[in-house]
Protein backbone atom coordinates (compact mmCIF):
# COMPACT_ATOMS: atom_id res chain seq x y z
CA UNK A 1 0.00 0.00 0.00
CA UNK A 2 2.80 2.37 0.82
CA UNK A 3 4.47 2.03 -2.56
CA UNK A 4 0.84 2.65 -3.97
CA UNK A 5 0.64 5.62 -2.78
CA UNK A 6 4.19 6.84 -3.24
CA UNK A 7 3.15 6.14 -6.81
CA UNK A 8 0.06 8.05 -6.58
CA UNK A 9 1.89 11.03 -5.20
CA UNK A 10 4.97 10.93 -7.70
CA UNK A 11 2.24 10.99 -10.27
CA UNK A 12 0.44 13.76 -8.96
CA UNK A 13 3.62 15.96 -8.64
CA UNK A 14 4.64 15.28 -12.00
CA UNK A 15 1.10 16.24 -13.60
CA UNK A 16 1.40 19.40 -11.07
CA UNK A 17 4.63 20.15 -12.44
CA UNK A 18 3.95 19.37 -16.13
CA UNK A 19 0.82 21.72 -16.04
CA UNK A 20 3.10 24.74 -13.81
CA UNK A 21 3.90 26.75 -17.20
CA UNK A 22 0.12 27.09 -18.07
CA UNK A 23 -0.95 28.10 -14.56
CA UNK A 24 1.96 30.57 -14.52
CA UNK A 25 0.91 31.56 -17.97
CA UNK A 26 -2.67 32.31 -16.52
CA UNK A 27 -1.31 34.27 -13.30
CA UNK A 28 0.78 36.27 -15.47
CA UNK A 29 -2.11 37.45 -17.82
CA UNK A 30 -4.53 38.24 -15.10
CA UNK A 31 -2.56 40.18 -12.63
CA UNK A 32 -1.71 42.51 -16.03
CA UNK A 33 -5.40 42.81 -16.82
CA UNK A 34 -6.45 43.04 -13.16
CA UNK A 35 -3.66 45.72 -12.30
CA UNK A 36 -3.90 47.47 -15.57
CA UNK A 37 -0.08 47.27 -16.30
CA UNK A 38 1.76 48.15 -19.41
CA UNK A 39 4.04 45.26 -19.63
CA UNK A 40 5.70 42.61 -17.26
CA UNK A 41 8.39 40.16 -17.45
CA UNK A 42 9.04 37.35 -15.33
CA UNK A 43 10.85 34.51 -14.34
CA UNK A 44 10.54 31.50 -12.38
CA UNK A 45 13.95 29.56 -11.17
CA UNK A 46 14.17 25.61 -9.43
CA UNK A 47 16.51 23.08 -9.01
CA UNK A 48 18.85 25.31 -10.47
CA UNK A 49 17.16 25.73 -13.88
CA UNK A 50 14.63 28.50 -15.30
CA UNK A 51 11.45 26.45 -15.69
CA UNK A 52 9.17 29.26 -17.02
CA UNK A 53 9.74 32.77 -18.38
CA UNK A 54 7.62 35.65 -20.02
CA UNK A 55 7.22 38.74 -21.62
CA UNK A 56 3.70 40.00 -21.76
CA UNK A 57 2.19 43.47 -22.66
CA UNK A 58 4.03 46.55 -24.26
CA UNK A 59 7.43 48.32 -23.14
CA UNK A 60 5.35 51.56 -23.89
CA UNK A 61 1.81 52.14 -24.84
CA UNK A 62 2.90 54.59 -27.32
CA UNK A 63 5.72 52.41 -29.36
CA UNK A 64 4.17 49.08 -28.14
CA UNK A 65 6.95 46.98 -28.20
CA UNK A 66 6.00 44.03 -27.00
CA UNK A 67 7.82 42.72 -23.61
CA UNK A 68 10.31 39.74 -23.05
CA UNK A 69 12.52 38.79 -20.58
CA UNK A 70 14.87 39.90 -21.79
CA UNK A 71 13.71 43.99 -21.76
CA UNK A 72 15.47 46.41 -19.51
CA UNK A 73 13.31 47.29 -16.52
CA UNK A 74 14.76 50.69 -14.08
CA UNK A 75 15.14 49.39 -10.85
CA UNK A 76 14.40 51.43 -7.66
CA UNK A 77 16.97 49.47 -5.34
CA UNK A 78 20.22 47.84 -5.95
CA UNK A 79 20.43 47.56 -2.20
CA UNK A 80 21.25 43.55 -2.57
CA UNK A 81 24.18 43.96 -5.44
CA UNK A 82 25.82 46.96 -3.17
CA UNK A 83 25.55 44.97 0.31
CA UNK A 84 26.78 41.62 -1.75
CA UNK A 85 29.63 44.03 -2.80
CA UNK A 86 30.13 45.54 0.41
CA UNK A 87 30.49 42.23 2.28
CA UNK A 88 32.86 41.00 -0.27
CA UNK A 89 34.93 44.12 1.18
CA UNK A 90 34.12 43.19 4.57
CA UNK A 91 35.44 40.21 3.83
CA UNK A 92 38.67 41.54 2.79
CA UNK A 93 39.39 43.44 5.14
CA UNK A 94 38.89 46.40 3.99
CA UNK A 95 35.23 47.71 5.53
CA UNK A 96 33.74 47.15 8.99
CA UNK A 97 30.28 47.22 8.50
CA UNK A 98 29.47 48.27 11.54
CA UNK A 99 31.38 51.27 11.37
CA UNK A 100 29.83 55.01 10.86
CA UNK A 101 30.25 55.67 7.69
CA UNK A 102 31.06 59.21 8.74
CA UNK A 103 34.53 57.27 9.86
CA UNK A 104 35.29 56.93 5.95
CA UNK A 105 33.25 59.49 4.76
CA UNK A 106 33.10 63.24 4.86
CA UNK A 107 29.90 66.05 4.13
CA UNK A 108 27.48 63.51 5.22
CA UNK A 109 24.29 65.06 7.53
CA UNK A 110 24.71 63.82 11.08
CA UNK A 111 22.49 61.20 10.72
CA UNK A 112 23.63 58.79 7.63
CA UNK A 113 27.45 59.55 9.44
CA UNK A 114 26.09 57.81 12.20
CA UNK A 115 24.59 54.96 10.32
CA UNK A 116 27.17 51.58 9.70
CA UNK A 117 27.10 50.02 5.79
CA UNK A 118 24.84 47.39 7.70
CA UNK A 119 22.15 49.96 8.76
CA UNK A 120 22.24 51.58 5.30
CA UNK A 121 21.83 48.37 3.58
CA UNK A 122 18.77 46.85 6.01
CA UNK A 123 15.76 47.37 4.51
CA UNK A 124 13.59 49.59 4.39
CA UNK A 125 16.37 51.47 2.94
CA UNK A 126 16.37 54.60 0.83
CA UNK A 127 18.11 55.54 -2.39
CA UNK A 128 20.09 58.66 -0.36
CA UNK A 129 21.26 55.64 1.95
CA UNK A 130 22.03 53.59 -0.73
CA UNK A 131 24.28 56.65 -2.43
CA UNK A 132 26.52 56.56 1.13
CA UNK A 133 27.31 52.86 0.06
CA UNK A 134 28.26 53.30 -3.01
CA UNK A 135 30.77 56.33 -1.88
CA UNK A 136 31.71 54.08 0.67
CA UNK A 137 32.46 51.68 -1.90
CA UNK A 138 34.32 53.91 -4.48
CA UNK A 139 36.10 55.39 -1.38
CA UNK A 140 37.74 52.06 -0.57
CA UNK A 141 38.19 50.79 -4.77
CA UNK A 142 38.88 54.44 -5.52
CA UNK A 143 36.37 53.32 -8.91
CA UNK A 144 32.97 54.26 -9.25
CA UNK A 145 30.57 51.85 -7.81
CA UNK A 146 28.85 50.87 -11.17
CA UNK A 147 32.33 49.65 -12.17
CA UNK A 148 33.13 47.74 -9.06
CA UNK A 149 29.51 46.35 -9.19
CA UNK A 150 30.26 45.67 -12.27
CA UNK A 151 33.42 43.17 -11.97
CA UNK A 152 32.55 42.17 -8.39
CA UNK A 153 28.87 41.02 -9.01
CA UNK A 154 27.26 41.50 -12.72
CA UNK A 155 30.09 40.27 -14.95
CA UNK A 156 30.54 36.92 -12.85
CA UNK A 157 27.29 36.58 -12.58
CA UNK A 158 26.59 36.93 -16.42
CA UNK A 159 24.69 40.05 -15.92
CA UNK A 160 25.63 41.05 -19.27
CA UNK A 161 22.81 43.98 -20.12
CA UNK A 162 22.42 45.27 -16.11
CA UNK A 163 23.75 48.45 -16.34
CA UNK A 164 23.40 52.04 -14.23
CA UNK A 165 23.82 54.26 -17.61
CA UNK A 166 20.43 55.71 -18.92
CA UNK A 167 22.85 55.86 -22.63
CA UNK A 168 23.32 51.85 -22.77
CA UNK A 169 20.34 51.15 -21.01
CA UNK A 170 18.91 53.01 -24.60
CA UNK A 171 20.80 50.63 -26.97
CA UNK A 172 18.88 47.30 -25.78
CA UNK A 173 15.41 46.99 -24.96
CA UNK A 174 14.06 49.29 -22.82
CA UNK A 175 10.35 49.08 -21.28
CA UNK A 176 9.16 53.03 -20.21
CA UNK A 177 7.77 53.46 -17.08
CA UNK A 178 4.16 54.36 -16.75
CA UNK A 179 1.68 56.34 -14.44
CA UNK A 180 -1.06 54.81 -12.87
CA UNK A 181 -3.22 56.67 -15.55
CA UNK A 182 -1.16 55.53 -18.53
CA UNK A 183 1.35 58.35 -19.01
CA UNK A 184 4.54 57.66 -20.34
CA UNK A 185 7.10 58.94 -17.27
CA UNK A 186 9.56 61.20 -18.85
CA UNK A 187 12.15 62.11 -18.95
CA UNK A 188 14.30 59.47 -16.70
CA UNK A 189 15.15 61.46 -13.82
CA UNK A 190 17.97 60.73 -11.57
CA UNK A 191 20.27 57.56 -11.27
CA UNK A 192 19.44 54.25 -10.99
CA UNK A 193 19.88 50.75 -12.25
CA UNK A 194 18.32 49.01 -15.31
CA UNK A 195 18.20 45.33 -15.31
CA UNK A 196 16.01 42.30 -17.05
CA UNK A 197 13.60 39.68 -15.82
CA UNK A 198 16.89 37.65 -17.36
CA UNK A 199 19.79 39.06 -15.78
CA UNK A 200 18.19 38.98 -12.47
CA UNK A 201 16.94 34.97 -13.09
CA UNK A 202 20.90 34.74 -13.03
CA UNK A 203 21.49 36.32 -9.46
CA UNK A 204 18.38 34.14 -8.09
CA UNK A 205 20.18 30.87 -9.73
CA UNK A 206 23.63 31.79 -7.84
CA UNK A 207 22.22 32.69 -4.60
CA UNK A 208 20.11 29.90 -4.64
CA UNK A 209 22.73 27.64 -5.14
CA UNK A 210 25.17 28.66 -2.56
CA UNK A 211 26.86 31.24 -4.87
CA UNK A 212 27.64 28.85 -7.77
CA UNK A 213 26.99 29.01 -11.81
CA UNK A 214 26.69 25.88 -13.51
CA UNK A 215 28.98 25.97 -16.27
CA UNK A 216 28.77 22.12 -17.53
CA UNK A 217 30.24 19.72 -16.17
CA UNK A 218 30.87 21.38 -13.51
CA UNK A 219 29.72 24.21 -11.17
CA UNK A 220 32.11 27.32 -10.17
CA UNK A 221 31.59 29.51 -7.53
CA UNK A 222 31.37 33.23 -8.78
CA UNK A 223 30.22 34.66 -5.43
CA UNK A 224 31.23 33.69 -1.98
CA UNK A 225 29.34 31.53 0.45
CA UNK A 226 29.51 33.98 3.18
CA UNK A 227 28.30 36.60 1.16
CA UNK A 228 25.00 34.37 0.24
CA UNK A 229 25.10 33.59 3.97
CA UNK A 230 24.60 37.45 5.18
CA UNK A 231 22.07 38.07 2.02
CA UNK A 232 20.05 35.39 3.32
CA UNK A 233 20.27 35.92 6.97
CA UNK A 234 17.23 37.61 9.33
CA UNK A 235 19.31 39.98 9.97
CA UNK A 236 18.01 42.29 6.97
CA UNK A 237 21.64 42.51 5.28
CA UNK A 238 20.39 43.20 1.41
CA UNK A 239 17.19 41.05 1.54
CA UNK A 240 14.08 40.76 3.99
CA UNK A 241 13.76 37.49 5.43
CA UNK A 242 10.15 36.85 6.79
CA UNK A 243 8.47 32.93 7.88
CA UNK A 244 5.28 34.32 8.59
CA UNK A 245 3.27 32.20 6.21
CA UNK A 246 4.73 29.06 7.32
CA UNK A 247 7.36 28.97 4.57
CA UNK A 248 10.68 31.12 4.67
CA UNK A 249 10.63 33.80 2.26
CA UNK A 250 13.53 36.39 1.27
CA UNK A 251 12.16 39.11 -1.07
CA UNK A 252 13.24 42.64 -2.10
CA UNK A 253 10.87 45.15 -3.58
CA UNK A 254 11.96 48.30 -5.71
CA UNK A 255 9.83 51.20 -7.15
CA UNK A 256 11.14 53.51 -9.41
CA UNK A 257 9.04 56.14 -10.74
CA UNK A 258 6.39 54.33 -13.49
CA UNK A 259 8.06 50.95 -12.27
CA UNK A 260 7.50 48.08 -9.55
CA UNK A 261 9.88 45.26 -8.77
CA UNK A 262 10.31 42.19 -6.77
CA UNK A 263 11.98 39.40 -5.93
CA UNK A 264 10.99 36.18 -3.71
CA UNK A 265 13.07 33.32 -2.94
CA UNK A 266 12.06 30.22 -0.91
CA UNK A 267 15.62 28.78 -0.62
CA UNK A 268 14.40 25.54 1.05
CA UNK A 269 12.74 24.95 -2.03
CA UNK A 270 15.60 26.36 -3.91
CA UNK A 271 12.69 28.11 -6.10
CA UNK A 272 12.80 32.30 -6.98
CA UNK A 273 10.96 34.78 -8.64
CA UNK A 274 11.31 37.68 -10.52
CA UNK A 275 8.99 40.43 -11.74
CA UNK A 276 9.52 43.70 -13.37
CA UNK A 277 6.50 46.07 -14.02
CA UNK A 278 6.03 49.48 -16.05
CA UNK A 279 3.73 51.31 -14.11
CA UNK A 280 3.34 52.91 -10.72
CA UNK A 281 1.47 51.58 -8.01
CA UNK A 282 1.47 48.32 -9.64
CA UNK A 283 2.30 45.45 -7.14
CA UNK A 284 5.22 43.29 -8.30
CA UNK A 285 5.26 41.35 -5.20
CA UNK A 286 1.59 40.29 -5.49
CA UNK A 287 2.29 38.80 -9.04
CA UNK A 288 5.90 37.05 -7.64
CA UNK A 289 3.95 35.71 -4.36
CA UNK A 290 1.35 34.25 -6.94
CA UNK A 291 4.01 32.60 -9.02
CA UNK A 292 6.07 31.01 -6.36
CA UNK A 293 2.93 29.97 -4.59
CA UNK A 294 1.89 28.07 -7.59
CA UNK A 295 5.85 26.47 -8.16
CA UNK A 296 5.90 25.05 -4.97
CA UNK A 297 4.58 21.81 -3.75
CA UNK A 298 2.87 23.61 -0.73
CA UNK A 299 0.19 25.30 -0.29
CA UNK A 300 0.04 28.77 2.32
CA UNK A 301 -2.64 29.02 4.51
CA UNK A 302 -5.47 31.35 2.83
CA UNK A 303 -6.08 33.35 6.00
CA UNK A 304 -2.44 34.97 5.56
CA UNK A 305 -2.68 37.78 3.28
CA UNK A 306 -0.51 38.25 0.29
CA UNK A 307 2.92 39.06 0.81
CA UNK A 308 3.66 42.93 1.22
Amino acid sequence: MRALFLLFLVAGLAAAQSGLPAALDQIAVSELSRQKIPGVAAVVVKDNQVVWATGLGVASLESKTPVTPDTLFRLGSARVYLAAAAYELSAQGRLRLETPAGDYLFGLDDRQARLSAQNLLSPPSEAGEEAVVARLIENIRARPASAVLEEMIFTPLGMAHTTFAPNLAMTYPLAMGHTADGKIVRPMAGEGLFSSASDMARFLLVFLNDGKVRDQPEEREVLPPTVIAALSSDSGYGLEADASRGVRLIRQTSTAPGFAGAILMAPEFHTGVVVLANRDGSSAITIAQKLLERSLPVRFPQSLAIVR
